[in-house]
C-alpha cells in the first residue's frame, strides 16, 4: 500500500491530447487517446505540458529515503535502441552517501482522464531497497485525501523481488492485489515489458504483456471510488516501508526507463470480439442465463459463458449481438414490453442495434427495430434488459468488458505454455491441459496484434491442428478453457507465419 502525501497542484490547465506519429498496434474497438512517446530529444526534459514535478524528502508516509527532485540527473530522455523510437525517458535514483535524490513525475493539473485501456512499456529497475512504480490517483485528492481518492498500482516493484510485479486497488477498506511474477525466472529489469490495465465503469483489470491476471469489481462493502477522474504518477522510491532500505548489495544508480505511456479509449464496435455489458444503473451484467427461453435480465455480479456476446460489426456503427449461450443473436420483441431475448437465427432488423460510444468508455444501444434505447427495468425481479427509452440517460450507459478481462469464479485456469509450430498440412497448436477443462475453445486472427480474434474451433485434448491458413500471412492464436461453469480468460497469444 503507497499512502501519499495530498500535495496542493493547479487545476486549471485543460488536458493536452498528443498522438504519436509512427503507425500504432490498437487493442480491437479502441482508438488512440493520449500518449506521451518520450521523444523530445536527447537530452530532453519531461515535456511540461504534460508532466510537473513532485519534490522532496518528507518520506511521503511511507518512511522513504529520497528527495525528489526536478533536475537534469534525475530524470532526462535517453537514446536506446531497445525502445520502440530509439528514445527513452529515464529516472534515475542517485545516492551520494547515506543520501539519495530521484524523480516523481504526475499528470495532475495537466491531463486527468476517465475509463480506457492504459499502457506503458518500462524497464524496471532492481536490487534492495529500489521501488520504481507507474500508478494512478483520483483527482480529487486534494478535497477527500487518501485513500478515499482510491488509488490504481498498474507497476509496482521492490527490487528484492525482481521477478514479480503487483497490481493493486485501494481505496478506503478495500485493498485488492495480485502479483503476476515472470515465467522461467526471468527478471523485469532485464528488458521492457508492458504494464496494462483496462478501466471501465466499476471495473478493473491488470495485465502484464497482454496477460490479465487481476480482475476487480465494483464492491459493494467497501468504497468504489474508481468512477472518478484519476492521474499518472510515474517514479522511483529509495527505501521505505514496503522495499526495506538500502544494504551492503544495493547498486546505484538506478534507472527506470519508459519507452512510452497510451491511453486508448473504446470509439465503436469491437468487431468480432466477444465481449461482457454491464448497466451502470445497478453494477450487474447484462445475462442470458435462460437463452432463448426468458428475455435477458441483469443480476449478474461475475461474468461467464451466459454474459457474452459476440459483437457482429454491420457497418455504419450498427452491430448485432451473438449470444455464447446459445448461438443466438439477441431481438428485440415487438411486444408492449420490448425486451431483449437470444432467439434470433438471423440478423434482422430486430436484431439490429447502433452502437453509440460515450466520452467515458460506456456505449448507448439504440433498438433499430423501434428507435429506442436499451436499458434496465430495476423495478422488475429480476431486473430486465429492454429498449424502451426515448432518450438516452446515464441509467441506459452499458459499460463493455472485452473478452478475456473477466471469468466466474469457478470456471478453468488461464491456458499456459500454448505454441504454434508449422507443418506439412498446417499449424499444431499445443498447450498444457487444464485441470477441470472439459473442452478447450482455440481463437485466431490474421490481423495485427491479434486484433478481431474470432473462435475457430472447439476441441477435447490439449492439441489443435489448424489448416486452410493464408501464406505469407502471420497469424495470432489464444485459447480458452471451458467447463459447466463458463470460460476461463484467454491465454497469451502465440503467433506465427505459415509456411507450406
Amino acid at each position: 500500500m503507497k499512502v501519499v502525501e495530498t500535495r496542493r497542484v493547479c487545476t486549471t490547465m485543460a488536458a493536452l491530447f498528443v498522438f504519436a506519429s509512427s503507425v500504432l498496434a490498437v487493442p480491437n474497438g479502441y482508438t488512440l487517446f493520449w500518449a506521451d512517446e518520450f521523444n523530445a530529444g536527447v537530452g530532453k526534459q519531461p515535456l511540461g505540458a504534460l508532466w510537473t514535478y513532485q519534490l522532496g524528502n518528507n518520506g511521503w508516509g511511507n518512511n522513504e529515503l529520497e528527495d525528489y527532485t526536478n533536475s537534469f540527473a534525475n530524470s532526462h530522455i535517453i537514446a536506446d535502441p531497445k525502445a520502440t523510437d530509439g528514445l527513452a525517458l529515464q529516472i534515475q535514483a542517485i545516492a551520494n552517501g547515506n543520501s539519495y535524490t530521484s524523480a516523481r513525475m504526475i499528470t495532475q493539473g495537466k491531463f486527468n482522464f476517465q475509463y480506457g485501456f492504459v499502457e506503458a512499456r518500462l524497464r524496471m529497475t532492481y536490487s534492495q531497497g529500489i521501488w520504481p512504480a507507474f500508478w494512478m490517483l483520483g483527482s480529487n485528492i486534494d478535497s477527500v485525501g487518501w485513500p478515499q481518492c482510491g488509488e490504481a498500482d498498474v507497476m509496482e516493484n521492490i527490487g528484492s523481488v525482481p521477478t514479480t510485479n503487483w497490481g493493486s486497488l485501494h481505496a478506503t477498506n478495500f485493498n485488492a492485489s495480485q502479483t503476476f511474477v515472470l515465467p522461467s525466472n526471468q527478471v523485469y529489469n532485464s528488458a521492457y515489458h508492458l504494464f496494462q490495465s483496462s478501466w471501465s465503469p466499476n471495473n478493473f483489470t491488470f495485465y502484464v504483456d497482454d496477460t490479465p491476471y487481476h480482475t476487480q469489481t465494483v464492491n459493494q462493502d467497501a468504497a468504489w471510488p474508481f468512477n472518478e477522474q484519476m492521474f499518472f504518477i510515474l517514479n522511483v522510491a529509495v527505501g521505505g516501508n514496503f522495499p526495506g532500505n538500502p544494504n551492503g548489495t544495493t547498486v546505484f544508480p538506478q534507472n527506470l526507463l519508459a519507452d512510452y505511456i497510451r491511453i486508448y479509449r473504446l470509439t465503436g464496435p469491437t468487431s468480432n470480439e466477444v465481449v461482457s455489458l454491464f448497466s451502470t444503473a445497478n453494477s450487474k451484467f447484462v445475462s442470458a442465463e435462460n437463452a432463448g427461453a426468458n428475455p435477458l435480465d441483469c443480476n449478474r455480479t461475475a461474468a461467464s459463458t451466459w454474459e457474452q456476446f459476440l459483437v457482429v460489426d454491420l457497418g455504419s456503427n450498427e452491430v448485432a449481438l451473438l449470444s455464447q449461450a446459445n448461438g443466438e443473436y439477441v431481438t428485440v420483441s415487438s411486444g408492449s414490453t420490448p425486451s431483449l431475448i437470444a432467439n434470433g437465427s438471423q440478423v434482422t432488423k430486430a436484431a439490429a442495434f447502433q452502437w453509440m460510444p460515450n466520452a467515458n468508455g460506456t456505449v448507448y444501444l439504440k433498438s433499430l427495430a423501434n428507435g429506442k434505447y436499451v436499458g434496465v427495468d430495476t423495478t422488475q425481479n429480476p431486473p430486465a434488459v429492454v429498449a424502451s427509452a426515448s432518450s438516452p440517460t446515464s441509467s441506459q450507459a452499458l459499460g463493455v468488458t472485452c473478452y478475456g478481462q473477466m471469468a466466474a469464479p469457478s470456471t478453468p485456469g488461464v491456458p499456459q505454455n500454448l505454441t504454434a509450430t508449422n507443418g506439412r498440412t498446417g499449424v499444431t497448436l499445443s498447450w498444457s491441459p487444464v485441470a477441470g477443462a472439459a473442452s478447450y475453445e482455440v481463437y485466431a486472427s490474421p490481423l495485427p496484434g491479434g486484433s478481431g480474434m474470432a473462435p475457430i474451433a472447439s476441441v477435447k485434448t490439449a492439441k489443435f491442428l489448424a489448416t486452410a491458413l493464408k501464406l505469407h500471412t502471420t497469424y495470432s492464436f489464444a485459447v480458452t478453457a471451458l467447463n459447466a461453469q463458463g470460460m476461463s480468460l484467454r491465454s497469451s497469444m502465440a503467433t506465427i507465419e505459415p509456411y507450406p
